[in-house]
């Protein structure tokens, strides 16, 4: 038995008609049932019904190596994966009804929404305003997001009829949640709502119209849902009343995918000189450190400073009460493990005090990422990767500049990210520099510096000779082809700008007509001298292999420049071997070499690369890569690769799709 080879719908899921046997995990026959195919799902996903009035379903749970483990047994609500396994829905009417015919329309209610790490959000992290006002422990934000809502009013009549049905209203919006309530409470609504009560069985038994104010649950309820105003969305909350407390309120404005803006953080949280105890939480006089109020945020959020090598940070983490419950101890990055209460302090390496301009430095190094509960996209259903690999995880690279991404590559322990600049190096654009945790699947900013280097269309760095290379090709079919070297690179990090014209060991290469759109990255070790370079022309039609010249030796092709120490490249070089092809396949977004192999990032039609072996006799033997992205409706997303760099363990990926993400896999 292989549930994950069933015949594939119209739908970014596969559903076949029957079911699946609760006490083995086999495909059993029915008209009354539909199933799923075997879905690999990493925790944090959910697994959703848009209707439980109508619809029940069950999970049955089976290990990576697809054998059954358990079932949930039928449930009307939505499921949270816990662990990486393989899942199978089995799903039904609640009358368990023939589905016959009805499998493509039913398969509609459901979602699988999976956890993106790198949509960024503050829309729950509630920065506080430090406005004092009635807080709610357990606010209601989150009912109403793009995830669970729809145009619409839930209809309340004077005879009871249709109760809880939605009708079409373009100022309405309703949740599909079903909020879970106790009989005799009350509960208070920021605003005039309609209000349907359910019984145990999602059956509508009563409602409310304007219902403001206290909002009291009539006997035998045990669930409600809410129809609001749409222009009420970012301020509404609905909240038990005995869960109001006096203390600071949040911001509750969404801004999607972006790091929090540096205003947010020194304007809003109000740092004053000061430090928290780590023993009790209590707050004590400190001239060397800086302290924040407090700050509601949820798990996954990461919380890192830049200039690490310099600065550092400590969390400090409260209950609902406000109580505190730990320390983070000192460090330089850290991920908020459970929704709560935060303050966070920041200090130099050094502990000296903090004089002059040096706090607004220090707060201004911090970043608070924060990833959504929910992805607007989800990632191919199934467990075909590329190369049957695994994807690890994937996070956001914001660009400052505004412009897009190109390429990326480690530069010692950072990963560089490179955003384009124009071709006669005339304008800035950002390096965005992380530091990847592969064990906790995370990644981190850690500084970020300008450049005016050109398109960066491949970039790649030499341990050997800590130098990076990069040639001038981009869009454009009429440059001739230049090298770029920047030795000894990354002693730049940590400046603001950095200019092409004052790092950089430029070799003119329009005299050879080789041809146009040239990309350079390194080659193989050459033991140890860090001399050996490939060059891709004309998308990846023309590929060469050099040396490069280094002290006083001249190679004969380039432009000599003599008096260079040993282990400086002098702007000589010759060529070792050549290679052509008829067909490169597409656009060259990206190149690499990893241990005898060149690997070419292709086009702009989801990620795709190809993996070329260039043998001895000049031909290329090549193996491709791809995948695809899809949203909810089961639609390819439309992606462009902008990068790859391949190491030993994994290979990093380059991916825009309105915005530009590093996707990361196991090899």
């Amino acid at each position: 038995m292989d549930l994950g080879k069933m015949t594939i719908l119209n739908h970014s899921m596969g559903w076949e008609m029957g079911t699946i046997s609760a006490a083995s995990g086999n495909l059993v026959s029915a008209t009354n049932r539909m199933r799923s195919e075997m879905l690999l799902l990493e925790p944090g996903t959910v697994i959703d019904i848009l209707n439980f009035e109508k619809f029940q379903m069950t999970i049955l749970i089976y290990d990576t190596e697809k054998k059954y483990i358990a079932t949930t047994g039928w449930i009307r609500k939505r499921y949270y994966v816990e662990s990486v396994k393989n899942y199978a829905i089995v799903l039904a009417n609640v009358e368990n009804s023939s589905l016959v015919g009805l499998v493509d329309e039913i398969a509609t209610q459901v979602k699988i929404l999976l956890p993106d790490k790198s949509e960024l959000s503050i829309c729950t992290s509630r920065l506080d305003s430090q406005k004092k006002l009635d807080f709610i422990t357990n606010a209601s934000n989150n009912f109403f997001n793009k995830y669970n809502i729809v145009q619409g009013l839930l209809w309340i009549s004077s005879d009871g009829s249709r109760l809880g049905t939605i009708e079409k209203s373009e100022i309405y919006i309703t949740s599909l949640d079903f909020i879970d309530v106790t009989e005799g409470e009350t509960w208070i609504s920021s605003s005039d709502a309609s209000v349907i009560f359910y019984d145990e069985n999602y059956v509508p038994v009563n409602g409310l119209v304007n219902a403001s104010d206290t909002v009291v649950v009539p006997l035998k309820c045990r669930y409600i849902r809410i129809s609001i105003p749409a222009n009420e969305v970012t301020r509404y909350t609905f909240f038990r009343a005995e869960e109001e407390k006096h203390a600071y309120l949040p911001f509750r404005y969404e801004l999607r995918n972006i790091d929090i803006p540096n205003e947010y953080v020194t304007e809003k949280l109000e740092w004053v000189s000061g430090t928290i105890l780590a023993v009790n939480g209590m707050e004590s006089a400190s001239e060397s450190r800086v302290r924040s109020r407090f700050w509601y945020l949820k798990a996954g959020t990461v919380i890192s400073i830049e200039n690490d090598e310099f600065n550092q940070l400590t969390v400090m983490e409260y209950d609902s009460n406000l109580l505190f419950c730990k320390s983070s101890g000192w460090c330089v990055a850290f991920v908020i493990k459970t929704n709560n209460y935060y303050r966070i302090v920041l200090s130099k390496k050094n502990a000296m005090k903090l004089i002059s301009d040096e706090k607004e430095k220090l707060v201004n190094a911090l970043r608070i990422i924060e990833k959504n509960d929910l992805a607007d996209y989800a990632s191919k259903i199934g467990t075909g990767k590329l190369n049957r690999n695994g994807a690890l995880f994937h996070f956001q690279v914001n660009f400052l500049s505004g412009n897009y991404g190109s390429s990326h590559c480690f530069v010692e322990d950072e990963l560089w990210c490179f955003s384009a600049s124009n071709d006669d190096h005339t304008n800035w654009t950002d390096v965005q520099r992380f530091k990847i945790d592969f064990i906790n699947d995370m990644a981190y900013p850690v500084g970020h510096f300008f450049h005016n280097f050109g398109h960066m269309n491949s970039a790649e760095y030499s341990a050997y000779s800590q130098s990076l290379i990069f040639g001038n090709g981009s869009g454009s079919y009429t440059l001739e082809p230049k090298i770029h070297i920047i030795s000894n690179v990354s002693q730049y990090k940590n400046q603001e700008y950095v200019d092409i014209s004052e790092v950089a060991l430029t070799i003119d290469c329009g005299e050879y007509n080789w041809g146009k759109k040239l990309n350079v990255v390194w080659g193989d070790g050459n033991l140890g001298r860090g001399d050996i370079a490939f060059l891709i022309l004309d998308d990846n039609k023309k590929i060469m292999k050099i040396q490069l010249g280094k002290g006083n030796n001249d190679l004969g092709m380039g432009q000599f420049k003599n008096g260079k120490a040993d282990i400086v490249f002098n702007g000589s070089f010759r060529i070792i071997q050549e290679w052509s092809q008829e067909n490169g396949d597409e656009v060259n977004q990206d190149s690499c070499y990893y241990n005898g192999h060149l690997y070419l990032a292709l086009g702009h039609d989801g990620l795709w690369y190809s993996k070329n072996e260039l043998t001895k006799d000049s031909t290329i033997a090549k193996t491709y890569f791809y995948e695809s992205f899809y949203n909810a409706n089961g639609k390819e997303v439309l992606s462009t690769m902008e990068g790859i760099t391949v190491t030993e363990k994994y290979v990093l990926l380059g991916c825009s799709r309105g915005k530009h993400y590093i996707h990361v896999y196991s090899r």
